[in-house]
Formats: C-alpha cells, structure tokens, sequence
C-alpha cells in the first residue's frame, strides 16, 4: 500500500511565503511599482476593491503568487505640525537651590524633520526670554521624556514661591527654528512638593491608583502633552506624504 502523501506546506515553504510576502509590500512601499488603468481594467476583482480605497495622488499594485493582491495609496496632503511640552507644576526648593530634578515630556508628529530639541527655563519675569537660568537638551523624538536637575547659576537669587517659565524649540537641517508657548512651573518647598503629589495619587482612580507619586505623575505628563500642540512659532520645512496599504488574500504567515 502506497503510503497517503501529505500536502501540508513544510516549515520551509512557509518560510519562503513569508519572505515573499515581504518583499512584496517592499516592492509596493519602496519600488511603487505602477499599476496602469489597462492593467486594472483587467482585473476587475481588483479593481472593484481598489475604488474603495481613498483617493489619492499615487496608487500602486503588486500580485501576489497565491492570487491575493497588495496595493498602497499615497495622500501628499499633510497633516498640521504638532509640538508640545509639559514640565511638573511645582519644583521643590530650598536653600536658594532646586533639590530634585524637574520633569518633562514631549511631543511631536515631525520629528523625522528635527535635528535638535532644547527646553530653555527662565525666571517668570523674563517675558522676553532673553536670559535663561538652564537649558536641558532633548533628543528628537515623537514622545520623548527630559528632565532638569535643577542646577542654578551662581548669584542666582530665587524664593519659594517665585514662578519659572520654559519653551521647548526645535531646529530643523537649515537651522529653522519652532518654538513653543511659554508655560510656568512653581517653586515650592519640598514638603508641600510632596504633599501636593500624594493627594494627587490619593484622588486617582482605576488602575492609576497602582502607581507610585511620580509614576502617576509621568503618566499626567505625557496624557497632557500626546497629541496636544504648543507651537507659538513654526518655521520648519515638512516634506512627505502618507502612505496607506492595504491587501487581499495576504497569507497570514
């Protein structure tokens, strides 16, 4: 009796589906492989899906070797920049010195296009910005966190209760420069700092009640600044288009 061949893929040939599959959307993303309005009208299929896609500039095609389909739409149209910055509402200070570092979180939806970041903190009677007390680098990112540890100028003259304000600025590869509306922060003595982030902590709910004072703390931070946009002044060139993909019988592995 002849042994019942079986007809399963081997982990090999699975492995080659993968790796053809990737180098399919590869092809679509990178190579933009151009599908004509000929070729579309001859596959109906396809084509019958592809009018659900949204309209855009640029749409491309590749077939698949199993008969599915990928295809990726690209939209030039940008959407609007965003840049944010949120430190702690209050620094602990004693001693004409701040005594533990100030936290910060950022955010951006250009970053690809930033070269360097920079938060500068100044006294809150500086309107002008003209002279800052720090500087504290930030390296670009879409969510970044950043933090001040609190070193002053020598001669520098505070007080508990005394207000700072600090601005986030991007450079852009030209030198163009964004920058941010100023926003404050408090110095307090380090009891009442820690007093106001354990009633904060004692009034959270869910699973926020789980987390440490600063760990709750990090987590209203980037809540306030995800998706928020501070931008006083935008003077960076932003290039590029949104790509979406989408398929059609894609193997799952």
């Amino acid at each position: 009796m002849n042994a019942r061949r079986s007809h399963s893929p081997t982990k090999a040939a699975r492995t080659m589906q993968i790796r053809t599959l990737d180098a399919a959307i590869l092809g679509v993303l990178i190579a933009g492989a151009w599908m004509p309005a000929q070729a579309q009208s001859a596959q109906p299929a396809a084509a019958s899906i592809a009018q659900s896609a949204p309209a855009a500039r640029g749409r491309y095609s590749l077939d698949l070797p199993n008969g599915g389909l990928i295809w990726a739409t690209e939209d030039p149209t940008l959407t609007s920049p965003l840049l944010n910055v949120q430190g702690s509402a209050v620094a602990a200070f004693e001693r004409g010195q701040v005594t533990e570092p100030v936290r910060f979180q950022v955010y951006s939806n250009y970053d690809a296009f930033i070269r360097k970041m920079q938060i500068s903190i100044y006294r809150g009677d500086d309107t002008n910005l003209t002279a800052p007390l720090a500087t504290v680098d930030v390296a670009p990112g879409a969510v970044v966190q950043a933090s001040w540890d609190g070193k002053l100028p020598a001669g520098t003259s505070l007080q508990a209760g005394q207000q700072l304000s600090y601005v986030l600025r991007a450079w852009g590869e030209d030198g163009s420069i964004d920058e941010t509306y100023p926003r404050t922060l408090q110095l307090v003595r380090p009891e009442d700092r820690q007093r106001s982030l354990e009633q904060r902590r004692q009034g959270a709910t869910g699973e926020l009640r789980a987390l440490s004072a600063g760990q709750l703390e990090d987590r209203e931070l980037l809540d306030s600044t995800f998706g928020g946009n501070a931008l006083r002044r935008q003077n960076i060139t932003i290039r590029g288009s949104r790509v979406r993909v989408y398929g059609k019988n894609v193997p799952e592995k």
